[in-house]
């Protein structure tokens, strides 16, 4: 599941000549009267609903501008001025959605400077952001014509900031990467070489996982890399491995693949707006269905930022269970179309399902839920007699011994004993076990 932008932690600040050195901040309400945001109360607002539309208007990263036009996802146009650019376009545009980002987008833009692969644009959405993210990204813009701002007039979400990005793109490839995490110096120029030995619409890279506690220190690390360096998989290959992938947490991430435009045109495939924690994989999925081919680079060339604080992961989420049943939804009836919905299949859905009814038991006993007792007893019936459910979870194969202990009062539908599970995990992910809690909720 995919990050969004909305409200990461805090870290140190970064110079936005190179990302390296110094800090640079921009007062919130500054930030919020140069661009007709309101106050940082409205950004909160703003940012906790993700809905409304709005005109996107570009603001100019250096002299010399011309006009351009996008329609939103709403049906707006949205006016953008933006650095002349050259007649040729570039081999990739990197789409960087920003809210939230000043501790974090100087680094990112730096990272992109340092590519061994030239022949890039960037391509900054602010999203209303109410820190000094625009001003960052307006200083990077001035010093470096490969760079182009555009802004959103209202705080719209992260899937809304991607299109807009898309609709600016000129790149052959375009690449989706969060702005908190960090980038191989060789990642681009990898893709390349990839590409130049086989064509193909998308290109996934392996990454690393950095988990970040509370004070922004790096808890660990863990790596998620292919069987092999690289290779091409055509679409009957392919199909065979999405399961593989994401059981992998490869799938699911939209910044582990660089993506050919005109594929993404010619399908109409965008990103869609308020559906949080899996606007990813839902994406993925339609661009996967018919996919002719897939490139895999083993190398693990990102390194994406999981923090304790701001992360939606972490956090009470009212639409939890909803969204990730959706997800497994989507996952069986895509491999059921390619007639791949075999035993084995339903045995691993069954154990992905099984986790998220697990975090959703733990996350009902939050106090944010407002559940009592008995209304977490009759949520969870309704979990026991819904037909996915019933498909998949009786045949989950747990992969770890932790999971097959918590597997079997769900397979025998004993709402006491599942209840008592949530109410354990929940201690133990808040107390002195979190630690614990949280190196066996990555083990799979």
């Amino acid at each position: 599941m995919g990050k969004r932008h909305h409200g990461k932690g805090e870290a140190s600040g970064m110079s936005a000549s190179r990302g390296r050195n110094g800090a640079v901040s921009a007062d919130a309400a500054d930030a919020a009267a140069a661009h007709g945001c309101g106050d940082a109360a409205a950004y909160a607002d703003a940012a906790r609903s993700g809905t409304g539309a709005a005109e996107a208007k570009g603001v100019a990263g250096s002299a010399g501008s011309a006009a351009a036009a996008s329609t939103d996802a709403a049906g707006s146009v949205s006016t953008a001025d933006v650095p002349a650019q050259s007649s040729t376009a570039p081999f990739f545009s990197v789409v960087l959605p920003a809210y939230g980002s000043e501790p974090y987008l100087a680094a990112a833009l730096g990272d992109l400077q340092d590519q061994l692969f030239t022949d890039w644009e960037a391509i900054v959405v602010n999203d209303c952001s109410p820190d000094g993210s625009l001003a960052i990204a307006q200083q990077f813009a001035a010093a470096d014509a490969r760079i182009r701002v555009v802004s959103h007039e209202v705080n719209r979400g992260l899937s809304a900031a991607r299109n807009t990005g898309l609709a600016a793109a000129r790149g052959r490839y375009v690449w989706f990467p969060d702005p908190d995490d960090r980038y191989d110096f060789t990642f681009l120029q990898s893709v390349y070489n990839s590409l130049q030995q086989h064509e193909a619409p998308v290109v996934m890279v392996g990454h690393v996982e950095e988990f970040y506690d509370v004070g922004g220190k790096v808890e660990r690390v863990q790596e998620f890399t292919f069987s092999r360096e690289s290779a091409h998989l055509g679409k009957t290959k392919l199909r065979k491995h999405v399961l593989e992938f994401e059981k992998g947490t490869h799938y699911g991430y939209a910044w582990n693949k660089v993506y050919e435009r005109s594929y993404l045109q010619q399908g109409g495939f965008t990103f869609t707006e308020d559906l949080p924690l899996i606007e990813d994989i839902e994406f993925n999925i339609r661009v996967f269905q018919d996919l002719p081919g897939l490139n895999v680079i083993g190398a693990p060339l990102y390194r994406y930022a999981k923090r304790e604080t701001g992360n939606l992961t972490s956090k009470f989420v009212p639409r939890y269970y909803e969204v990730h049943r959706a997800r497994i939804e989507m996952l069986r009836n895509q491999l059921d179309s390619w007639g791949l919905l075999d035993a084995g299949a339903k045995a691993t859905l069954g154990a992905l399902y099984a986790r998220y009814i697990l975090s959703a038991l733990e996350r009902n006993k939050q106090k944010e839920s407002g559940m009592s007792g008995s209304a977490q007893k009759e949520w969870l019936q309704g979990v026991f007699s819904d037909e996915l459910f019933n498909e998949l979870v009786p045949c989950a194969q747990a992969d770890s011994q932790a999971l097959r202990l918590c597997l079997k009062p769900l397979q025998q539908r004993n709402a006491s004993k599942c209840l008592a599970l949530g109410g354990a995990i929940h201690a133990a992910k808040n107390g002195a076990l979190h630690n614990v809690f949280v190196k066996l909720k990555s083990g799979r």
